[in-house]
């Protein structure tokens, strides 16, 4: 699996930026999009090879040596961190339950007892923004939502997670990546995920009859 990563801030360069960005195969540009009181910065990563959980320590050792580069650092609702991931089963991709399932795993990131308040926030601002909208369509030509398909796919040759916001929490950094690495493959692994969805799903129906009770 093949991991890049797009990460929206808002804040100011130094002299170094440019060249441990560079050092490091990553690059910054702008975002129009970015709202923020110092200037728009969307970092991007070069593309790892990820062969398990301990290879994303590296993805998170080179966000923090860039963001060590930058000043005035902010984030807010307006900017996220968009993963993208190659090497996948395309096509099955578009399973509602794959859908539904990491869903599921995203709010569950919003009930974390190691979060702020404010990163909570800022989670559950997510399923409110216009640009990773979480509503599920077999018409996947709209790369505005959680999970970016065909667009992705045509351009870059991968899928692009668009869910999450933007952070310089380097443990909460580090969730997203896991989030999506344990989703892909466990769905590689079909026995594994099915297992997975299930009892998820029954977990839900228990806090149901919980609450009718």
């Amino acid at each position: 699996m093949r991991i890049g990563v797009e990460i929206e801030l808002g804040g100011r360069t130094t002299e170094r930026t440019d060249r441990v960005l560079r050092e490091m195969g990553w690059s910054r540009t702008y975002d129009a999009s970015i709202r923020t009181r110092y200037h728009p910065i969307e970092l991007r990563s070069k593309v790892y090879k990820v062969e398990s959980l301990g290879d994303l320590t590296q993805i998170v050792n080179d966000y923090k040596k860039a963001l060590s580069t930058l000043e005035n650092v902010e984030v807010n609702s307006s900017m996220g961190i968009h993963i993208h991931v190659s090497s996948v089963p395309f096509h099955r991709l578009y399973e509602r339950k794959v859908w539904n399932e990491f869903k599921r795993r995203f709010k569950a990131l919003a009930e974390d007892d190691e979060l702020t308040a404010e990163e909570k926030v800022l989670i559950r601002s997510r399923f409110n923004n216009r640009y990773c909208k979480f509503t599920y369509s077999k018409v996947t030509d709209d790369r505005y939502r959680a999970i970016n398909y065909r667009p992705a796919y045509q351009r870059h040759r991968t899928i692009e997670f668009r869910a999450f916001p933007s952070t310089t929490n380097l443990k909460l950094f580090k969730k997203f990546l896991k989030l999506v690495v344990e989703l892909l493959r466990e769905f590689n692994d079909r026995q594994v995920f099915s297992q997975k969805v299930a009892e998820s799903s029954k977990a839900e129906e228990v806090k149901i009859v919980e609450l009718v009770v």
